[in-house]
């Protein structure tokens, strides 16, 4: 999956034990907004579909113009502050 400021650790079953957003534990008590291309939210790539739930929310906003327009607005572009980060936490 391509997460931006999530962490987690998986059992070697790949059940998820431990969750971090933004640096923070989950909170079961918190709502959080996910954003996400069309193409995955309506199953692409084998994604699971998510665009029949409660709370899904169509923006019309197509990724390819709000990339155009952040790179029209950010050139030339620094590539070191787009280099990828792990997502996994090391166990200990």
């Amino acid at each position: 999956p391509q997460l931006m400021n999530i962490q987690f650790e998986q059992n070697e079953n790949g059940k998820i034990t431990k969750l971090n957003i933004n640096n923070q534990p989950l909170n079961l008590d918190k709502t959080y907004r996910i954003v996400m291309s069309k193409f995955a939210s309506v199953g692409g790539d084998a994604y699971p579909k998510l665009n029949h739930l409660v709370g899904y929310v169509d923006t019309g906003i197509l990724e390819a113009g709000v990339i155009r327009e952040y790179i029209e607005k950010s050139s030339p572009l620094d590539i070191k502050k787009f280099t990828p980060q792990s997502l996994f936490i090391e166990a200990k």
